[in-house]
């Protein structure tokens, strides 16, 4: 007879167990509470990491330089309009350059171009010979003044004149020049530097162009609409100035800058307090300015005025008020 084994049961623990399975189910049953606390951890994160963003682009922006203020480029070889950076004040030193003009010191034309040139140009230069012509149409100077009004290009065509060397008569009040080549064979005249003298001008809007050409005394001429073929003269620089008819008594100095570029006109014109907007504006320089700028321009590499292919003059603000200096100069190379 087998005796059955009791085995002893087992004793309760006396250890604290979780709570049931019912808390779970009715707080978190799609596991709401652990996927919440993810969610927020990631939004922690995202949150710190795009503060950290938001300093670095601030900082990055404070070492970076504000948008560059466009220049104010009057130049007699091409339209002038607002092109390089800047706005006055700041060191007054700029790099200077000295490079070579390649093809005898001409501007390079296609034949077929310059032959057009030269007859659009002895429509307003009719006592000048073909030579002299040419020289003017591949003057760094020419292009601004293609656009100018008739009564304008009759003015700045005597300022071409001058004394030359020859019995026969040439082109303005006083010269005489061979073939009627008058002063465009001689560099010292004013009709010469304007085609071969250039000015930037640091501006950040029309008005501080003004304040920049006030400084300097210049004179200004504005076409009229509808059809730009009258001019409007500004003896003075201010605010507002509706200047006066240009009438053919009227004198003007014969050193003279064209800024063709009509957004840089309009702005002068608006900064007049004129509610046109011109194709391009004159300005004229008084003689004293002139002989400042032709020592300047001699002194700079020590070449003589007939050496000089073409000089770029900048103005610079200091300490309030404006200078000028070279900054470039390209000799003739024969």
């Amino acid at each position: 007879m087998s005796t059955a084994t009791r085995t002893k049961p087992p004793e309760k623990s006396t250890e604290p167990l979780p709570p049931e399975a019912k808390f779970w189910r009715k707080y978190s049953p799609n596991r709401e509470l652990s996927l919440a606390a993810v969610a927020s951890g990631v939004v922690h994160v995202l949150g710190v990491v795009l503060v950290i963003v938001v300093i670095s682009r601030l900082m990055k922006q404070e070492e970076t330089p504000p948008v560059p203020i466009r220049g104010m480029v009057v130049k007699p070889d091409r339209p002038g309009g607002l092109g390089s950076t800047g706005g006055g004040g700041g060191d007054p030193m700029t790099e200077v350059k000295d490079d070579l003009v390649p093809q005898n010191s001409q501007r390079a034309i296609p034949e077929a171009e310059l032959k057009r040139e030269v007859v659009a140009a002895k429509a307003w230069l009719p006592e000048m010979n073909k030579e002299a012509v040419e020289k003017i149409v591949q003057s760094p100077g020419y292009e601004s003044f293609k656009e100018l009004n008739d009564d304008l290009k009759k003015r700045l065509a005597k300022g071409l004149g001058g004394t030359g060397k020859g019995n026969d008569t040439g082109m303005g009040d006083t010269g005489t020049g061979k073939g009627g080549s008058g002063g465009i064979n001689d560099a010292t005249t004013s009709g010469s530097r304007s085609l071969r003298w250039q000015i930037v001008f640091k501006t950040a809007n029309g008005a501080d162009y003004l304040k920049q050409l006030a400084a300097f005394n210049a004179k200004i001429v504005i076409p009229e609409p509808p059809d730009w073929k009258q001019n409007r003269l500004f003896e003075t620089i201010t605010f507002p100035n509706p200047g006066k008819p240009l009438l053919s008594a009227d004198s003007l100095p014969e050193m003279r800058f064209i800024d063709a570029d009509k957004g840089s006109a309009a702005r002068i014109a608006r900064a007049l307090g004129l509610n046109i907007d011109p194709p391009y504006f004159a300005a004229f320089f008084p003689k004293d300015m002139e002989n400042k700028m032709a020592a300047m321009e001699k002194s700079f590499r020590n070449r003589k005025e007939d050496q000089i292919y073409s000089t770029t003059f900048q103005v610079l603000e200091r300490n309030g008020a404006y200078d000028i200096q070279v900054t470039s100069q390209v000799p003739v190379r024969k």
